[in-house]
């Protein structure tokens, strides 16, 4: 598994689609957050919630050309062949899309705080709170879009193919926040469904235009810790058990 994952790791900077992302999630960035409404730089890293769905496009991107096109062109055929187990590929795989989600969603957050801070000024919180502040948004907002690199990762798996894992990751980022929108108006069986999607804590874990400060809220909190959990074992237990007995050809 070390040797799996140190390997796709040395991947990351030879790989077209590394530089193409970190690009594009740099001018992404800059361009939103100056669009934003006003928000002082001590509390920019909340802005990784609106920039979100265009972070999960970027990873989508990411997960197609790194996961989904070595199927494609037989370097998982010729993994395999070495011997690796099935559960230990797949698991380094995601492993190594986990690594890209943490550096993208740093850039973005490091871009938000610089950006936001150039415009509207940093404010006056002291260090600690600002490292205390950063960090529990950060990590709590990680933590939600790894079940989107779990996700994404499952449809490579599944698909095998860099485009129709683009489309999917796509379609999916788009179903999930038409769904919530729809079912926060159908009253208390709605409102608990849509607690089961990432974007749901993603949103309401930090929003300075709506005063909504969900990581204040412990319920919250923890129920955005366990759902995340839950969902990122449940689909690599899926996506492992399908690649076991799937034909690779």
């Amino acid at each position: 598994m070390t040797t799996l994952l140190s390997a796709e790791c040395c991947k990351f900077p030879r790989n077209k689609i590394t530089p193409v992302c970190l690009t594009g999630i740099v001018l992404q960035a800059i361009i939103q957050v100056t669009g934003d409404g006003a928000l002082q730089g001590h509390l920019a890293v909340a802005k990784i919630d609106s920039m979100s769905p265009f972070l999960c496009i970027w990873l989508s991107a990411f997960v197609s050309f790194f996961v989904a096109a070595e199927f494609q062109h037989g370097a998982i055929r010729n993994t395999l062949s070495l011997g690796k187990g099935r559960t230990q590929v797949y698991l380094s795989k995601q492993a190594s899309v986990f690594i890209a989600t943490f550096a993208f969603t740093f850039l973005s957050a490091i871009l938000a705080v610089v950006v936001s801070s150039a415009r509207d000024g940093f404010g006056n919180a002291s260090p600690t709170e600002f490292l205390r502040f950063f960090a529990m948004i950060f990590l709590l907002q990680l933590l939600n879009h790894f079940v989107y690199a779990a996700l994404f990762n499952l449809f490579a798996f599944i698909s095998k193919n860099a485009a129709a894992t683009a489309l999917c990751g796509v379609g999916f980022i788009i179903v999930e926040m038409v769904s919530i929108s729809i079912l926060g108006q159908l009253g208390g069986i709605g409102l608990a469904i849509r607690q089961a999607f990432p974007y749901y804590y993603v949103s309401l874990l930090y929003g300075a235009d709506y005063q909504i400060y969900g990581y204040a809220d412990a319920a919250f909190v923890t129920r955005s810790i366990i759902v995340s959990v839950v969902s990122i074992a449940l689909i690599s237990a899926v996506g492992a058990y399908i690649f076991k007995r799937s034909d690779i050809k």
